[in-house]
Formats: C-alpha cells, structure tokens, sequence
C-alpha cells in the first residue's frame, strides 16, 4: 500500500470508535460495525488492493451517523483530499513525459550517438513508475511507440556490444535492466558489460579514459582533464594474486555459499571470465598476445572444449578438477595469448564467483586495505571525505571533525591538487585514496587550490597520517543514572 500510515491512523479510529460506542451507549451493533470496518480495511490494505480501500473510506466517512466519530471523518476526508491532489500532480506529469517522449522518439532514428535514445528510455522508465512499476504497467509497455523505443534500445545495445563500444552498450542495456529489473532479462548482459569495463579500466585505463571522454564530448559536457597515470598500472594491483590464492577461494565459497552452489557452475563461470578478457579488443593494448588472430582462435577453442567437458554432467568435479583446470589455463595462455598469469587468474576468480550472488567476490590483495576500511569503522588516513567536482577535479567534502586534516586547517570546497609534490589531476577517487593514505605516523603533503576574498590560492599542507575512527553516532557519553 502506498498509504499505510494513514491507514494506521484509521483503524485506530475506528478501534476508538468501537469503545467509545460501548461506553457512551450507543448500540451495541454500532460497536461491531466499527470493529467490522476495521477488520476490513486492514485485509484490503493487506491485499493490496488500493481502488477497493478508497471505495471502503468513502463509503466510511459519507455515512450519516453517530457510529461514525467526527475524527476519522475528516481523516478520510484529508487523506482522499491527499489522493486527488496527487494524483492530478500524476496525470501533469504523465502529459509531460508523453510529449518529451514523443519529440525525442522523433529524433532516434537519425541520431547516431544514442543520446536522444538514451532520453527517450529514461523517459520511458518515468511512466512506467508513474503507473505504479513493471508489474502495473504491462499495457503501457505495449504501446507500440514505447514498445519501439524499447526493441530500438535493445538492438542498438547489441550492435553498440558487437562494435566495441562499450559504454554505449552499458549505458542502454543499464536502462534495459533497471525496466526489467523485476524478470532481470538484461541481468546478464548488464553483468558482462560491466566486467569488460572493469578490465579496461585495470589493465587499458587510459584507453578508458579516452572511451569516457570521447562519450562525454558527444553528449556535449566538458572534457575530464588529461589522463594521469600515477598508481593505476595492473602489476602493481595484482601483485599477491597466485593460482592458490585463487583454488582456495573457489573451494570454499563452492563448498560452504549458503546456495550450496555446485562448483562446477562456478569453473564454467570462470572460463567465461577469462572468455570476456580475451574478446575485449582494447586489451591487446597492454597483452600483445591478442593481437594475433590465430593465438586467440586457438586459446578460444581450448575454452570451449573445456567449458564443454565440465558442462558435461557425467563429469566429476572434485578438488582436482579444479586445480588442473586452473593449471592447465596457465598453460595454454602460455602457449598462445601470454596473458600474464595473476591476470587469467584474477578475470578467473571473478568469473567464477559470479555464478553465486551479487555480494559474493574475492577481496584480492591490492583491495584489502580498502574493505577492512569500510568495515572496520577505522582507516589509516588525514580523515577527509572526497568526491569529484563538476570539473572532475578532488574536491574535500568536508574535514572529518578532529582528524589530522581539520587540525591542520583543511576546510571544505578546497581542491587537492598534488600529493607529494605530484599533480594528481585526472585521478579516479580510488587513485586519490590511494596516494593520500597509508601507514600511520608517515607524512603526506598535500596541495590544495582555495577561494579566499574571490581569488584561488595555493595553499600546502604537511599532514601526519593516523588511525580515524568513524562514528556512527555522536553525542554525549551516557554515564549512569541521574
């Protein structure tokens, strides 16, 4: 129900009504008709069944007698009155969006960049909420210019895939799945555009970088500033990653998921992983090997016959299948793509840890510092918040309150510019958390641009690195009784 305070409200009205009609002498049927209404309006509301409630309430509050208290009238007269007035706010809307619908439709079919696609599904996505979700809108979503737009979406998302271009094919089938989210028809195809921009974004970073530039200047939005390469290079983020690391983590999440997920799902998921690392043409880039078509034909194939011979259901999978499988893929990209083995092994255990649910991974080795932080309530750190600006330069948040950074005179809107004399211009917030923390009692110098009096300063900073606790609560210290 999308009421249900009010009708919290209502029943205990008309529990109240039901004593007070025992009390005051009114008729005893006045009692149980309360009680009546009560029962009934909570099974209706319980049912879901929102145009019955509102038929119950009406007939409620338009009876003419004593048994019905002059308090929940005019509560139901509020909450209808509520009603009407969101639901006019509804239907405006409802004519807006159809007619920006209708002129960016007009527009899809010469428009080559998926911009004004990409409008008309977020257009789309807003009736369908307006008319109550998925579920609820099932004619609206066979209307034949909205059914349109969404098979246009669909087949552009494919094509966008088959050319390579990643962030288009994302961005529409995103659109796609968020509309089906409640089937999650595109939640593998979601999936497997994700993970090819994860890995260009590991191991070609600055190819993405480009990909998203090239994709905001289309849209008409500003350039990020230029790529800056300092701490984001794949050897040092794997580096840890080995072929045990990787066995043991697939043995106990396949033996002890709360699924019970048969290992054997997650190898076959796994060899899809490192199948997707090597259709990713932009990786070439930083794995010559993939450069050559006969290399890759022949690494494929291997794939192939042993996804099939695990498909196979007379197939036994024990703990040996599993670390001849993980040798033998070492082997074979040896012997024809040369992808470094912590990189087979790390596109391995992701693949296979999404045969599970979405919150099972591998925390790998370069990410531990990162998870403990967000789940121990204390990090290493000068205790600042980040976030980009419009310029997608590091912006301070704020300082967190008695942390190295306010005592030293950080304020919030300063923008870091250097860390340790280096520029950090172009930085992802990962690469800036990166640089700024690390071990306590170590000092960090920062830069930072400032408005003071409508002019920007320079303003440097030397901060010693500790431990910051974060609070979940604040407040004064409860000490005993008073």
């Amino acid at each position: 129900m999308q009421q249900p305070t009010i009708v919290r409200r209502l029943v205990a009205f008309l529990a109240v009504a039901s004593v007070s009609a025992t009390a005051w002498g009114f008729q005893v049927e006045a009692a149980s008709t309360a009680s009546a209404w009560s029962e009934q309006l909570w099974t209706t509301a319980r049912d879901g069944d929102s145009d019955r409630l509102s038929e119950i309430l009406h007939n409620l509050s338009s009876r003419d007698d004593v048994s019905v208290p002059v308090g929940l009238r005019g509560a139901v007269e509020q909450y209808e009155a509520n009603v009407a007035k969101r639901e006019g706010t509804r239907a405006t809307r409802v004519a807006e969006v159809r007619s920006e619908l209708a002129e960016t439709f007009a527009e899809v079919a010469s428009e080559t960049g998926g911009f004004k696609l990409s409008e008309s599904m977020v257009l789309v996505m807003e009736l369908v909420e307006l008319h109550g979700g998925t579920l609820a809108a099932a004619d609206l979503l066979a209307e034949p210019m909205i059914a349109k737009v969404i098979t246009e979406a669909d087949t552009q998302a494919r094509a966008a895939e088959a050319a390579g271009q990643w962030l288009k094919a994302s961005e529409l089938f995103y659109r796609l799945h968020v509309l089906f989210d409640v089937d999650q028809r595109y939640k593998t195809d979601i999936r497997r555009l994700s993970r090819r921009l994860a890995m260009i974004r590991l191991y070609a970073p600055e190819h993405y970088w480009e990909l998203r530039n090239n994709r905001r200047i289309e849209a008409g939005e500003s350039e990020l500033p230029p790529y800056n390469a300092i701490g984001d290079h794949y050897q040092e983020k794997l580096k840890g990653i080995d072929k045990w690391l990787v066995i043991q983590s697939i043995e106990v999440a396949g033996t002890r998921h709360v699924d019970g997920q048969a290992v054997r799902k997650m190898l076959i998921a796994g060899i899809d992983g490192i199948e997707t690392m090597v259709t990713t043409t932009e990786l070439a880039q930083p794995f010559p090997g993939l450069e050559s078509g006969m290399a890759k034909q022949a690494f494929l194939a291997n794939l192939e016959a042993k996804r099939e011979e695990l498909a196979n259901p007379k197939k036994n999978i024990n703990q040996r299948t599993l670390r001849q499988l993980v040798s033998d893929l070492t082997k074979l990209s040896a012997q024809t793509v040369s992808i470094p083995d912590e990189a087979l092994l790390h596109e391995f255990g992701n693949g296979a840890m999404s045969a599970l649910d979405d919150y099972s991974v591998i925390i790998w080795p370069d990410e531990v510092r990162r998870f403990e932080r967000n789940t121990r309530g204390s990090f290493i750190g000068i205790g600042v918040q980040i976030q980009h600006d419009e310029l997608m330069r590091i912006k301070v948040v704020t300082p967190l309150e008695g942390t190295p950074a306010q005592r030293v005179g950080v304020q919030s809107d300063d923008i870091i510019t250097k860390v340790n004399g280096d520029s950090i211009a172009g930085f992802t917030l990962d690469q800036a958390v990166d640089v700024i923390t690390g071990p306590e009692n170590t000092k960090v110098e920062l830069t930072m641009e400032r408005e003071v009096e409508g002019e920007t300063v320079e303003v440097d900073f030397t901060i010693v690195r500790k431990s910051i606790k974060l609070r979940s609560v604040k407040g004064w210290k409860r000490v005993g009784a008073s």
